[in-house]
């Protein structure tokens, strides 16, 4: 199985050593293996591009997710969050996840929403300085939560809760996060092109992630127009 090759697209979020060798692992498994198992086409279109992979070889084979999602949240208090709106994303805090533009595009949205708020789950990663450097002259930082790596349980709870799933991150090999999301009934910003938009169709709001304007304008239809929203958590479901 070979989960993504965004190292290639995005050479600049990884560190020098991982690139070269998941470059190397990857140029190995495409010229040894009998077949390749890749989550998306994406996947599959970025192997044949990039490491002139025979497309015949590769089986792609999606994701499933657990739709009891939204029935296992318990909420835990110790995060402390305020009993009020809140923007969610979860993963590792890293320069290909794209967490500071999410974190300028909050600056601009909580002027105009002064009860929103922002949690950032996940651990530090590649780049997390300029991440921390981004909260830190955010106006809005004590508006900003990072509980860092959070259990199963608690990410189902603050899934139930949050009222939307941001995720516009900069390359995903399939973004299983998504699907998550549109199980526990959330409305979900993602990245248009790539695999985000093979996994969330129609059913979540398309951004482009290099744009911090555009990302801004997504979450502001979302939280502004409730029609629109409940169509997001309607089709996500389906």
């Amino acid at each position: 199985t070979i989960h993504d090759v965004a190292f290639k697209e995005f050479p600049e979020a990884y560190p020098r050593r991982e690139r070269w060798y998941t470059d190397h692992a990857t140029r190995l498994a495409v010229r040894h293996a009998d077949r390749i198992i890749a989550p998306t086409h994406a996947v599959a279109r970025d192997l044949e591009r990039y490491y002139g992979c025979d497309p015949q070889k590769v089986t792609v084979i999606h994701h499933g997710v657990d739709l009891r999602i939204a029935n296992s949240a318990q909420w835990d208090s110790r995060f402390q969050i305020p009993d009020s709106r809140f923007l969610l994303y979860v993963g590792r805090l890293e320069s290909k996840k794209n967490v500071v533009r999410m974190i300028e595009a909050f600056d601009r949205v909580a002027s105009q929403y002064p009860n929103i708020h922002l949690v950032l789950a996940g651990n530090p990663g590649h780049g997390y300085e300029n991440i921390r450097a981004a909260i830190t002259r955010s106006p809005f930082r004590d508006r900003i939560a990072t509980p860092g790596w959070i259990d199963p349980a608690t990410y189902h709870a603050l899934l139930a809760r949050a009222s939307l799933f941001l995720f516009p991150t900069l390359a995903e090999g399939f973004g299983l996060p998504i699907l998550e999301a549109m199980a526990a009934g959330v409305p979900v910003i993602t990245s248009k092109g790539h695999a985000h938009e093979e996994v969330a169709g129609d059913a979540a709001m398309l951004v482009d992630p290099t744009e911090t304007d555009d990302i801004t304008r997504g979450i502001i239809r979302v939280l502004s127009d409730a029609r629109l929203c409940n169509d997001l958590v309607q089709k996500g479901k389906h």
